[in-house]
């Protein structure tokens, strides 16, 4: 597993455009390959399906229904999406300017404070809050279910504390 990040690592480094993935040994492995397909722009967002040539219905968010549904809208733009980073960032005591795209946030997360173990636990807290973006987003889409904005919040701080405990990092 180490030789296959280093090497991811290394073609990240190649192209000096993206955002460098942090591979957090405390966050499921799942996820760290969803943030790396989220720095590298390759989630399945209904924009980027229909580049590929893919019948697509709609390609407006669903949620908000005012902008193409491209990776950066669906974690980052959405009115939703922007109501819970903001709750969750205000939570953790961090005041945060706009962020345009995902890749901005990402290098805000992973350079943030002096405190190693403070940026490991901001980490676990924004990779669990874009991977639960993305849930959401699956459920609301493919089994109409929607989600309360308080039960969302409320995920994204308790899987976390879990993963860090599990990890003895607490």
């Amino acid at each position: 597993m180490e030789a296959i990040k280093r090497r991811l690592d290394k073609v990240e480094q190649h192209s000096s455009n993206l955002p460098l993935t942090c591979w957090c040994k405390v966050v499921p492995i799942k996820v760290l390959c969803f943030i790396w397909m989220v720095a590298q722009g390759r989630i399945p967002s209904a924009t980027t399906l229909q580049s590929c040539n893919m019948n697509i219905e709609r390609t407006v968010c669903g949620t908000c229904i005012g902008e193409f549904e491209c990776a950066d809208h669906i974690l980052m733009r959405c009115s939703y999406v922007r109501l819970i980073m903001n709750m969750i960032f205000e939570w953790c005591g961090i005041n945060i300017k706009e962020f345009y795209d995902v890749g901005e946030v990402l290098h805000f997360v992973a350079s943030w404070g002096r405190c190693p173990k403070k940026r490991i636990k901001l980490l676990c807290i924004y990779y669990n809050l874009l991977w639960n973006l993305w849930r959401i987003r699956n459920d609301r889409l493919f089994r109409g279910l929607s989600t309360i904005i308080c039960r969302c919040t409320d995920n994204i701080k308790v899987l976390p504390y879990l993963w860090l405990k599990c990890r003895v990092m607490v």
